[in-house]
């Protein structure tokens, strides 16, 4: 299998992730409305945040699979400033809403508990997995690179045959 492959769905993936943790968070958002101004900030915030997330994923998307391109987005280490980029942010937003947890889900005196606790455990979830997705795709990336000595298009990785020792296949583009 071809590494483009692998590389389009690790960032499907992490699309998916993005896309469904900003659903989820404006929907979180609100429904915090009139309850904790903190908690409706800090949905708004994941919100946008995992939106630029998603944008930027589907422009690495899109330059993923050029390997005659020469433009800035196609090298190797566009992709990964960006895939730590977005682990980091993500880690972050996953930081913040895990440490307001607690304060959701021990709230007995409300009848809307489990809804404040269960938005927020689910937003946190998929921060987490976009923080592992990309973090995973960049150590790949990196690794990948740094071994066949790849520095210009994330598409030559393409040519890349791990079973022959790093050797490259003969492929004609």
């Amino acid at each position: 299998m071809k590494f483009s492959r692998s590389l389009i769905t690790a960032y499907s993936f992490l699309l998916a992730f993005a896309v469904c943790d900003a659903i989820i968070a404006v929907i979180y958002a609100l429904q915090e409305i009139g309850w904790d101004q903190f908690q409706t900030n800090l949905a708004w915030v994941t919100c946008g945040l995992t939106a630029a997330i998603s944008a930027w994923t589907c422009v690495l998307l899109a330059t993923a699979n050029r390997p005659q391109s020469t433009h800035p987005l196609c090298r190797v280490k566009a992709h990964y400033i960006s895939l730590l980029i977005f682990s980091m942010v993500s880690l972050v937003l996953a930081i913040m809403i895990f440490t307001r947890l607690p304060k959701n889900c021990n709230l007995a005196s409300e009848d809307s508990a489990g809804i404040h606790c269960g938005f927020s455990a689910v937003v946190a979830i998929f921060s987490i997995a976009t923080f592992l997705d990309s973090t995973i795709m960049a150590t790949v990336i990196i690794t990948l690179s740094s071994r066949y000595n790849i520095r210009n298009n994330i598409a030559s990785l393409n040519k890349v045959d791990g079973s022959d020792g790093g050797r490259e296949e003969n492929i004609e583009m």
